[in-house]
C-alpha cells in the first residue's frame, strides 16, 4: 500500500483545518504604550511590531474628563475592508495631548488590528498627571 499524500485527500495547506493559524499577540504586546512629559504637553508613544497597526480615526483623548484636541501626524492611507479609506500607523506613532494647569488625568482611546485579519476591540489607556509630574 502506498502512502497517502495529505493534499490528495484535501488535507493540504489549502485546507483551513490543517493550515497553521497565525499567532495573534495579546493587546499589551501588540500596542506598547509609553509616555513622556513635555513642556505644556503629555506625549504618548505607541509602538507596534511588524504586522500590527493602529487606526488614526479611532484615537480620542480626554483630559480632566473633557474631550481634548490632540496632535497626531498623518497616517499611511489604506483601504480597509470594514472602514473603507482610512489612515493607519505601522511601527510607531506619537500623540501629543496639550496640558492645562488644572489637568489631573489623561485618557486616550485607540484601536488597532493585525495584518493576519484580527482586530482588537477599542481600548483606553489612562494616566494620572499628579503621579507623573
Amino acid at each position: 500500500m502506498s502512502p497517502v499524500v495529505a493534499s490528495e485527500i484535501g488535507l493540504g495547506s489549502n485546507n483551513p483545518f490543517t493550515r497553521e493559524q497565525p499567532v495573534i499577540l495579546p493587546v499589551e504586546e501588540a500596542f506598547l504604550v509609553n509616555w513622556t512629559m513635555k513642556p505644556g504637553a503629555f506625549s504618548i508613544r505607541f509602538t507596534m511590531p511588524p504586522g500590527y497597526y493602529l487606526y488614526r480615526h479611532a484615537f480620542e483623548t480626554t483630559a480632566g474628563g473633557a474631550d481634548r484636541a490632540f496632535g497626531i501626524p498623518d497616517g499611511e492611507p489604506v483601504t480597509d475592508e470594514f472602514f473603507g479609506d482610512v489612515e493607519v500607523y505601522y511601527g510607531e506613532v506619537i500623540v501629543d495631548v496639550p496640558l492645562e494647569g488644572s489637568d489631573k488625568s489623561i485618557a486616550i482611546r485607540y484601536q488597532g488590528c493585525a495584518d493576519a485579519g484580527y482586530c482588537y476591540p477599542p481600548r483606553t489607556a489612562s494616566f494620572t498627571i499628579d503621579e507623573l509630574r
